[in-house]
């Protein structure tokens, strides 16, 4: 790929990962639209190419402070430096879910009836479950931040092709995490975690730090992610993989 188009590939993915918090500022008010999990882009060497997130969070009803939400993430991995830059796979993931801030001693809880992940694909190549979960956060410290995160939950179905992803992706999810909250001065949200599954024999794990660069001006932090295990896209969900990567996230906690 010639630097030319790697540029304008990237430019053109930054539009897309930016366009919905716009959107939302500029037409629907920045009550309504808010950042859910990460949106980050984040590149890799040859073999582990980029990986982009996207997601938000959608306020259903008027006030948007009412905690039922449809949110929305897609991840997808992009071979940027194959010779037609073809996207290796997507990930859509949309949800219903109530969630309830500062309840009692617990940062949030979330209540997600339902969650639908496919990868639009049909045939051998189609990969897609229906779930449920509740997920919840306690943290403590006003400046230097540290707290654990612990989502649970089960599956309605899954597609006859992945018929034996419970196995590799299970059943929970923990985080444990450290973050500067502080928004005076050069430091503010700078963050390093480490989230998985470690109850089965098909584990995944993924470590992130992110930190501001040069400048508080620079809305977008520094952002790196190694992620080993299983499941880390849907199409490859039985395939062990490793992937360190480096980019910029833009709604850094």
């Amino acid at each position: 790929m010639n630097k030319r188009k790697f540029f304008i590939s990237m430019a053109i993915t930054l539009i897309v990962i930016i366009s919905p918090y716009v959107i939302s500022e500029k037409l629907l008010g920045m009550d309504a639209i808010s950042g859910y999990k990460s949106t980050y882009i984040a590149a890799g060497n040859i073999s582990n190419q980029v990986k982009f997130q996207v997601s938000f969070k959608y306020g259903l009803f008027y006030p948007y402070d009412t905690g039922l939400y449809f949110t929305y993430t897609q991840i997808n991995k992009w071979n940027i430096y194959d010779r037609s830059s073809p996207f290796h796979c997507s990930d859509y993931n949309p949800s219903l879910m109530y969630e309830k801030e500062n309840f009692k001693v617990f940062d949030f809880i979330r209540l997600i009836p339902y969650e639908h992940k496919s990868n639009g694909k049909s045939g051998i190549d189609n990969r897609s479950t229906d779930r449920y979960f509740i997920e919840s956060q306690i943290s403590y410290g006003d400046f230097i931040n540290i707290g654990i995160r612990e989502k649970a939950g089960g599956f309605y179905s899954v597609a006859n092709k992945n018929h034996d992803i419970k196995r590799y992706i299970g059943f929970f999810e923990t985080e444990v995490f450290a973050q500067i909250k502080s928004r005076h001065g050069y430091l503010g949200h700078e963050r390093i975690s480490l989230k998985g599954e470690f109850t089965h024999k098909f584990y995944w794990y993924e470590a992130e730090f992110s930190f501001r660069i040069f400048t508080t001006k620079f809305r977008p932090h520094i952002y790196v992610q190694y992620f080993r295990g299983y499941g880390e896209f849907l199409i490859d969900y039985n395939k062990k993989s490793e992937a360190l990567r480096a980019g910029l996230i833009f709604n850094p906690e």
